[in-house]
């Protein structure tokens, strides 16, 4: 299938791995990389080989031609169009009634990576209907510099995501590289804390902060938050 439906300003790429199962997982990625990053698609075909749920790339409104050529915190303003968190925040919540109304999936999870985890995080304290997360080295908290860039205003204090997590009774899996120099493992340690469900993991990962070096276990924690 492999296309793009965009609605009130929703962006969602959907993978041509839509399978038979109840169950569907949305990836969300970071701040300037795209959904449909290697690691994602990696990750999406492991579980659809094994049928253990549809996949969707959600995509943030963005100018991916900018991004990519973005050098200055002004190129970052023009391609995310002056958007703010918050406005990402509404985005991706956006796109999870989409799938709610256009699958009606008996499970839903969400997989964020560093900014997207940072607002997968929020998701759990706005929604009740998540059954469980992977958050990958989720960013909580943003230097002074970042929040001149627009998509980091208006980002809340990090008690916000603290008491979030702390009132999700899914499943939860974490995950951090060793050899993550983007965001500090400190950022999960933090946020794990303060996770109150049973069914929970935070595990040190061999990988870099995308896992370039290790597509493969990136992959396979998502499948296991699966089964």
């Amino acid at each position: 299938m492999n296309s793009k439906c965009e609605e009130r300003g929703i962006h969602i790429v959907q993978l041509e791995r839509v399978v038979n199962s109840p169950n569907f997982l949305v990836f969300v990625q970071g701040s300037w990389e795209v959904a449909d990053n290697q690691r994602n698609l990696r990750a999406s075909q492991m579980i659809a080989d094994e049928m253990l749920a549809s996949t969707l790339l959600y995509e943030s409104p963005r100018n991916r031609l900018s991004l990519q050529k973005a050098t200055t915190n002004e190129d970052w303003q023009a391609a995310f169009n002056g958007r703010n968190y918050l406005d990402e925040l509404e985005s991706l919540l956006a796109a999870i009634n989409h799938l709610k109304n256009e699958y009606r999936p008996q499970k839903i999870f969400l997989s964020g990576s560093s900014y997207g985890g940072g607002l997968v995080t929020l998701v759990l304290g706005i929604r009740r209907d998540i059954d469980g997360v992977l958050l990958h080295a989720p960013q909580i908290i943003a230097s002074e510099e970042l929040k001149r860039i627009n998509i980091y205003q208006e980002m809340p204090a990090p008690e916000r995501y603290l008491e979030a997590i702390a009132g999700f009774s899914g499943k939860v899996r974490m995950i951090h590289g060793d050899k993550d120099r983007v965001i500090p493992l400190q950022h999960s340690l933090t946020l794990y804390s303060h996770v109150q469900t049973t069914d929970r993991k935070l595990i040190l990962l061999p990988g870099n902060h995308t896992f370039t070096d290790n597509l493969a276990g990136y992959a396979q924690e998502h499948v296991e938050l699966l089964r």
